[in-house]
């Protein structure tokens, strides 16, 4: 276990559950200088993890949803939730959009973006918080695929990927998938590119 010290909240991260990293840390700082001090209604995350950037989004928010496939990351947020009263916070252990059924004003993925062959599979946090599969985009073009029918009319999403994913190849499938896209950030770490882009419906 880690414990780490998050605002109001002290968290005791479980060892079989993602850390914050500099994806979490770009991801979530990026989100925070697009929408400002707006108040977003409705708010899923996709893989909340540790739960560092639902945390950081939660008093902008009026009704949150968070999902994880990791059942220690679904009993670890439960607990977190009772622990601070997070009143507004639905817990749903879900495969990508599996167990969603309404749309939401603002979606927002961290997804497992490194490609399976850079990935150890000595434990499950690795295989369900960094595999992304073939070239690391299998999540994120499943996720793609789906993510247009659970975007209200003006509704955003927040997407990490990284220069391992072959960046372009995704933007097309963004289009594809009736959808637009704008990159709001890029940082290079080690040897690769982290990207966030900033998708809506095609209008």
């Amino acid at each position: 276990m880690v414990k780490l010290n998050y605002k109001e909240y002290c968290l005791d991260i479980p060892n079989n559950v993602y850390l914050p990293s500099e994806d979490t840390y770009l991801l979530l700082e990026t989100i925070q200088e697009d929408i400002k001090n707006k108040v977003i209604d409705s708010f899923l995350e996709i893989g909340v993890g540790s739960g560092y950037i639902s945390l950081g989004l939660y008093n902008q928010v009026n009704k949150m949803k968070v999902t994880d496939i990791n059942p220690c990351v679904i009993d670890y947020i439960k607990d977190l939730k009772q622990k601070y009263d997070l009143n507004k916070l639905e817990v749903i252990k879900s495969n990508l959009f599996k167990n969603i059924i309404e749309r939401f004003d603002l979606i927002i993925f961290n997804p497992p973006y490194v490609p399976s062959e850079l990935v150890p599979k000595e434990t499950d946090i690795e295989k369900l918080s960094t595999d992304g599969g073939s070239f690391g985009r299998k999540i994120i073009l499943k996720f793609l695929m789906n993510l247009n029918k659970y975007l209200t009319e003006n509704g955003v999403c927040y997407l990490l990927i990284s220069s391992f994913n072959n960046p372009h190849y995704v933007f097309k499938q963004i289009l594809k998938n009736n959808l637009n896209y704008k990159v709001l950030d890029e940082k290079n770490i080690f040897f690769e590119k982290l990207i966030i882009l900033k998708i809506t419906l095609k209008k």
